[in-house]
């Protein structure tokens, strides 16, 4: 038969010894056969046979086909390998949206589950815990969830508690950033340091001194003023930026300076990381936007669409970036994701600073001294308090309180006031106002609500034109004194 001349002889000597002569002969030997690969699909010719050959040989064939099968899938492991993650990859593929929906849920509840075994002394699983869990999840990341602490906050003034932390920035500080759990904060400085100081106790724990102008690029600091910090969500990560132009990461566990990010032509005035995750974002006086990686120390991309410098820039969960930029009146909403940008208009005077309070609300401040509360699907404010600090006092910062109905902002007017946000986040009513003597450069809330840390310098953050004297450099933590929450119907 002709199938049996492609039989490599050690084969068809396990089934016909007889024939194992005739193949030796090199009559009966097919041109190449010897580097044909076993297994190896019949020629065009040979399929081209008459049917009645085809049936003879069937029988024949079937016992060295078997063997030639046998042969093939052990000799390959790998290229068995091969097929079965195709076969997988195609599984993957074949998976529609919404089993790839219903898959991620189950994955979701199971590891809710898992983390609700661990916490619980009991053997039993609190469903209803579960549920509420997965529901404040999905409310926060969606921006719909609401705290409400400015009930509340005690009114008294009296009842405010003022702590100057030790000082050690011999200029004025220009920024802070502080650790979820609110055990420490870090600080900035027009002297070029950076420090970090224990909430508890007001000790220095950590402290890096600016590099000289003159210093190279490799040294390890800031020359000039540090105007800008950021702290990843997990405290991993910090991010400086100040008047060189550079992006500084640092590793907070070993407080060493991992990598200094080159992209910037101008100063690095603000900075910030978003929520959960190590992707970071910059904005210059060079005009421009820039994503960042913390986890690769890598640059990502650039966003382009301010006339002047970027002043200040903010973000939550999703992927997207508020900045204003100053002298352009504009406030823009970057949807990083998406490849777009909201652009709201302002109009009236310089916006120098921003705050998110949820991922749809946010803030502003100005320098005619109007405080504004904005609504991302309109392109005006919803509500605008005029001279919120008095007259010819601009806003030098403000701040709110994620997903809660507090905000608060400061001037040079010697007071940083609270504000409370209605309950359709329409409106914001003066709530409380502590004296503070000198420029307030940056607040920062504690995750609770319970303290505010300050950064009060005698200069504003950006500039020396204005110098308030009595003021003394320094940070400080504002304490709150809070009502205990009402219990729940």
């Amino acid at each position: 038969d002709d199938r049996l001349l492609h039989v490599p002889p050690v084969v068809v000597s396990v089934c016909s010894p007889t024939l194992t002569t005739k193949m030796d002969d090199p009559f009966f030997r097919t041109p190449g056969a010897s580097s044909h690969r076993k297994g190896k699909s019949l020629s065009g010719k040979q399929k081209q046979s008459g049917a009645k050959g085809k049936a003879k040989a069937k029988a024949k064939a079937t016992p060295v086909k078997r063997i030639i099968d046998d042969v093939d899938v052990s000799d390959s492991d790998e290229d068995r390998k091969m097929v079965a993650g195709g076969a997988e990859s195609e599984e993957e593929a074949e998976e529609t949206a919404a089993e790839k929906r219903l898959r991620l849920a189950k994955e979701l509840i199971a590891k809710a589950e898992e983390e609700e075994r661990e916490t619980r002394e009991a053997e039993e699983i609190d469903h209803d815990a579960i549920a509420h869990r997965l529901r404040t999840d999905l409310l926060e990341q969606t921006g719909k969830l609401r705290r409400h602490i400015a009930d509340r906050v005690e009114t008294d003034v009296a009842a405010v508690k003022v702590t100057r932390v030790h000082r050690a920035h011999r200029l004025s500080p220009t920024c802070l950033a502080m650790s979820t759990d609110a055990a420490w904060v870090v600080s900035g400085s027009k002297d070029g340091s950076i420090v970090q100081w224990d909430l508890a106790s007001g000790k220095r724990v950590w402290q890096v001194k600016g590099c000289a102008k003159s210093a190279p690029d490799d040294c390890e600091g800031h020359r000039g003023s540090v105007l800008s910090l950021a702290l990843s969500t997990d405290a991993r990560f910090l991010a400086s930026g100040g008047q060189d132009n550079f992006v500084l990461i640092w590793d907070v566990a070993t407080r060493k300076l991992l990598k200094k990010l080159k992209g910037h032509k101008g100063s690095v005035t603000c900075l910030c990381f978003r929520r959960n995750s190590h992707q970071l974002f910059s904005g210059s006086l060079d005009r421009t936007v820039k994503v960042w990686s913390a986890d690769e120390l890598a640059y990502v991309e650039t966003l382009y669409g301010h006339e002047d410098g970027v002043q200040c820039v903010d973000s939550m969960d999703r992927e997207r970036a508020l900045t204003c930029g100053g002298r352009d009146h504009t406030l823009r909403l970057w949807k990083v994701a998406e490849e777009s940008q909201l652009v709201y208009n302002w109009g009236v005077a310089c916006v120098d600073c921003i705050a998110m309070v949820s991922e749809t609300t946010f803030v502003s401040g100005s320098q005619e001294g109007s405080l504004a509360l904005w609504d991302a699907g309109k392109k005006k404010p919803v509500f605008t308090q005029r001279h919120a600090h008095g007259p010819n006092n601009w806003i030098t910062a403000v701040c709110a309180l994620k997903l809660a109905d507090v905000v608060a902002s400061g001037s040079c007017d010697g007071y940083l006031r609270l504000w409370k946000c209605d309950e359709r986040l329409h409106k914001l009513t003066p709530l409380l106002a502590i004296p503070l003597a000198g420029f307030v450069n940056s607040l920062c809330f504690s995750e609770s609500g319970d303290f505010i840390v300050t950064a009060v310098g005698q200069e504003p953050r950006l500039g020396r034109w204005v110098c308030v004297k009595d003021a003394k450099p320094c940070v400080q933590r504002v304490a709150l004194q809070l009502k205990p929450e009402a219990p729940k119907p």
